[in-house]
């Protein structure tokens, strides 16, 4: 009971600091797009783009459930058809000449299929072993384990933000230093 209560407050977690993250996003970019992108057309570029944090809103958990019940080959083949459905999509983008606008939502639908996969298949593999019933267990068996709890989180997405900021985010940085021009 103790590890589906704490499934069920992860995913809870997860998806509301995905919304968090969306919504500051979505506010943010009409305001500082200009200053990281260089140009406010971009705007839109990055606003469909974050789409993926929603897409990704419980991606974490999941994976974290199929790394604990040792499912490393599922997640390697929904990495895998993430990345071929992405490919395909950009393929048929690019030869109908198609806009960035729709490289983008290419990118996307691989990683709709990625997530999707990973999700469906660590929610029966969840059930399996917690039972179907297992989202009903109640939070309140996680009684005692708050600092244990927090302290995970806060230090896993600490270190999470920090390895985003140092290894993600240099194209906004060229943007910002730079020019859109040497950024792309």
């Amino acid at each position: 009971p103790r590890a589906a209560a704490t499934m069920k407050a992860s995913l809870g977690a997860e998806l509301c600091s995905s919304l968090v993250s969306f919504t500051i996003v979505w506010l943010t970019v009409p305001a500082l797009g200009p200053y990281f992108v260089g140009d406010a057309s971009a705007n839109t570029f990055v606003v469909v783009y974050s789409l993926s944090i929603l897409i990704d809103c419980v991606l974490e958990p999941m994976t974290g459930a199929l790394q604990v019940f040792d499912r490393f080959r599922v997640q390697a083949i929904a990495d895998v058809a993430g990345k071929v459905v992405s490919l395909v999509a950009v393929a048929a983008v690019f030869l109908a000449h198609g806009g960035m606008l729709a490289v983008i939502l290419a990118y996307l639908s691989g990683n709709a299929v990625s997530t999707g996969l990973i999700v469906v298949y660590s929610m029966r593999e969840i059930a399996e072993r917690f039972g179907r019933g297992w989202w009903r267990t109640p939070l309140s068996v996680l009684r005692g384990h708050g600092r244990e709890l927090g302290g995970f989180a806060v230090s896993t997405n600490l270190g999470g933000t920090l390895s985003m900021v140092v290894k993600d985010s240099e194209l906004l940085w060229l943007g910002y230093f730079t020019t859109p021009a040497a950024a792309g």
